[in-house]
């Protein structure tokens, strides 16, 4: 969310997201660089992560706000704190209440 890709996505630059899922994600994955090493002490559910990333994409379209913005706002760990409560509810409302809970 903070990689050159995410803030292309962000501003609709070069016609992104008309490309199609496979080139979109070959796209972003030749943009970033692994943020931290793989470590076995360190597992995240992959439904916990799929959830951030999409209502980070959500609320960033939604309010117009850059990704860069959003994680600044609420890092990961605490959206990952918000996950058990937070991913059955509807996508305005979790922003919503991830919003107060970042100020």
């Amino acid at each position: 969310m903070q990689s050159k890709a995410a803030e292309e996505i962000d501003t609709m630059k070069q016609g992104v997201f008309s490309a199609g899922s496979a080139p979109l994600k070959r796209y972003i994955l030749s943009q970033i660089e692994p943020v931290m090493r793989f470590s076995e002490n360190r597992r995240i559910d992959e439904e916990a992560l799929y959830w951030i990333g999409y209502i980070y994409r959500y609320w960033a379209y939604l309010l117009g706000i850059p990704s860069r913005a959003i994680v600044h706002a609420v890092p990961v760990e605490k959206a990952l704190q918000c996950y058990p409560a937070y991913h059955c509810m509807g996508n305005k409302e979790a922003i919503s209440r991830m919003t107060r809970m970042s100020t």
